[in-house]
């Protein structure tokens, strides 16, 4: 990326988020190198796959003890009074989607075996609530070379580690069905959200931004 468009980019969040500050590739690598250094699960993933930055990065490089994640493919459709809530209660909890399925590539009973926790079911990672000294690198570190997570599908790695230090929490859990992750043509009519995972991305656009239009040019 050049100066000018790290400038530009820098402008456009600057419309919206006022002084933002964000981490360049280059300068994040270098941090993380430091702080995943002989952490040797952590090194690895992160170097295997883009979502690793999400389960790594985001917690330390944060600027605050609690951060929002926004996969690219959700829309609101009405104010998310749960998630204002949470910002507002700094009760240590952690919140995600239910997902159509359980997709950590994990089993809760050898979970609960060797770690002495229960694992939530179902968490999907399109929307995180997280509590960020819950996502400690050397626990995850743990995990990872502890457990078949690097042997399998890496795209759901991320999303199991979120599912594992949280769960190890213990405080917070899966937001209401109004928050919806489903695969159906048409969400429900009281969805507060939705997040369009691949196999309804389409949606995205032929329902989402349909139902949505309205609302987004309504003249004030």
């Amino acid at each position: 990326m050049t100066a000018r468009s790290r400038r530009s980019t820098k402008a456009s969040f600057g419309v919206s988020f006022p002084s933002p500050r964000i981490y360049w590739r280059r300068e994040a690598d270098r941090i993380m190198a430091a702080a995943t250094a002989g952490l040797a699960g952590v090194e690895r993933y992160r170097k295997a796959h883009v979502l690793a930055l999400k389960a790594f990065d985001v917690p330390t490089l944060a600027m605050s003890g609690r951060v929002i994640i926004l996969d690219s493919d959700l829309l609101f459709f009405q104010t998310p009074r749960e998630i204002l809530s949470w910002v507002d209660a700094e009760d240590g909890s952690s919140w995600f989607n239910r997902d159509v399925k359980e997709s950590s590539g994990l089993n809760a009973e050898e979970v609960f075996s060797r770690y002495n926790f229960r694992l939530w079911p179902q968490v999907n990672s399109g929307l995180c609530l997280l509590q960020t000294e819950t996502f400690d690198l050397p626990s995850m570190n743990r995990w990872l070379t502890e457990t078949t997570l690097l042997q399998g599908n890496l795209w759901i790695v991320e999303q199991a580690l979120f599912a594992l230090a949280a769960s190890q929490a213990g405080k917070g859990g899966l937001l209401p069905p109004q928050y919806e992750v489903s695969l159906g043509r048409w969400a429900a009519s009281d969805c507060v959200m939705r997040h369009y995972v691949g196999a309804v991305r389409q949606r995205f656009f032929g329902e989402g931004m349909a139902r949505l239009a309205p609302i987004l040019l309504k003249r004030r």
